[in-house]
This record gives C-alpha cells, sequence and structure tokens, in this order.
C-alpha cells in the first residue's frame, strides 16, 4: 500500500515551495505531483490541496485511476518512458507528455493524437551522463534535428525540454542550466525540470515545471 498523506500536509509543502521561490525571486513554477504508486484517494485529496497538474509513470495505471474518478478537473502528465506501441492510449488519456526522445516515437503519438482529434504539449526528453545503456533521453547532438521534426506534426506542439540528472551528478544545478541554455537557443521556453531531491536546483536553474512525489506524500511503500 501506498502512504496516504492529510491535505493539510500536502498544502504545508506546496506552501514551502511557493515560499522558495518568493525567497529567490522566482516565478512558482508547475508542480507536477508524481502520484505512482498512489491512491486515488490521495490523488483527491492533493486536488483538494490544491494541485492542478498530476504525473503518471505507466499507462495502466493511469487507466486504473482514470476509471476511479481519480483526475477530473486535474490535468494529467505522462511522465514515465514513453513506448510507442502505447501511443494511443496515451493521446486518449493524457494531456502532456513529457519523455518523447526519438522522431519515430513523435511520428506515432501525432497519428494518436490525429485519431482523437487533439493537439497534445509534448517535452523531449534530453539525456544528461556519458553511460546510456537502459537511459531515456535524446543527447544534446541529436536534440536540434528531433526538434525540427516535431515542429512539423500537426498534432504535437512542442513546448520545452525534460531531463533528469544522473544519480552521481555533483553539480546538478549546472546540468539543469546546460538543459535549459539548451532549449533557449532552440527557442524553446519550458523546462521540465527537478524532482523531490534536486527541486531547489532545478527552479534556481530555470525550471517552469518540477515533478514532486515524495515530498508531496512521503516514501513509497511498493
Amino acid at each position: 500500500m501506498a502512504q496516504t498523506l492529510d491535505k493539510q500536509a500536502i498544502y504545508t509543502c506546496m506552501t514551502r515551495i511557493r515560499s522558495f521561490c518568493a525567497d529567490n525571486g522566482l516565478a512558482n513554477p508547475v508542480l507536477v505531483a508524481a502520484t505512482k504508486s498512489q491512491p486515488t484517494k490521495t490523488i483527491l485529496l492533493a486536488h483538494e490541496a490544491g494541485v492542478t497538474d498530476v504525473g503518471e509513470n505507466y499507462v495502466q495505471e493511469a487507466q486504473e485511476k482514470a476509471a476511479q474518478g481519480a483526475y477530473a478537473g486535474l490535468r494529467l502528465h505522462f511522465i514515465g518512458r514513453f513506448q510507442s506501441n502505447k501511443a494511443r492510449e496515451v493521446a486518449r488519456l493524457f494531456d502532456v507528455v513529457h519523455s518523447l526522445d526519438k522522431a519515430s516515437s513523435a511520428d506515432k503519438l501525432d497519428k494518436a493524437c490525429a485519431q482523437e482529434s487533439k493537439t497534445m504539449d509534448v517535452f523531449i526528453q534530453v539525456y544528461l551522463g556519458t553511460a546510456r545503456e537502459g537511459r531515456s533521453g535524446t543527447t544534446p547532438e541529436e536534440l536540434g534535428e528531433l526538434v525540427q521534426h516535431i515542429r512539423k506534426l500537426r498534432h504535437l506542439n512542442l513546448v520545452g525540454l525534460m531531463c533528469m540528472p544522473a544519480t552521481d551528478d555533483p553539480c546538478p544545478q549546472e546540468s539543469f542550466r546546460s538543459v535549459r541554455q539548451l532549449g533557449e537557443t532552440l527557442g524553446l521556453r519550458q523546462f521540465s525540470m527537478g524532482m523531490s531531491g534536486d527541486w531547489q536546483d532545478a527552479l534556481l536553474a530555470g525550471a517552469t515545471h518540477i515533478r514532486l512525489g515524495t515530498v508531496l506524500f512521503g516514501s513509497r511503500t511498493k
């Protein structure tokens, strides 16, 4: 079972984020509450506390919660690894995708969105690090070509870049800043950067979206 908190605890965490931004002269980010393994009742409490955006990693889990009414009135972000064979389900259920990293995946999502008669906001995931085994994301060298490709697609609206620093990154703020600079060079202005362990560094580096689970809901128990 996942840990469930009360509404006040979630609100207190959100207040902490707003205070950090005010103290550092930053605009408030879009808080994407990462609700992997969290039950519907916790998502409903988060909504009551003021959360407007939630993120899920797995399509099947999101489908099950959607059937329970978990996302009513919320903007739903896909923040997990994008699998092309799930493109139709993603297009049907989600409002935003944070993890596109291949032209072929973008093509399949664009086709699926066309079938759903919708246009979807998307981020490109940028890979940070040197060893690519098991990691998602396009490299900085590949990024420009992928940006050009996605901008030609009619049903995808490219809004920015997403990244996750390596777990052993000695200076995540510098990594976040390098991604922001890459995006700005390409005319992008939104940056999905920062999770529970590094959201302050991400905000100081220019993040516009932060994806938080543990600091909002506590450690997962499964």
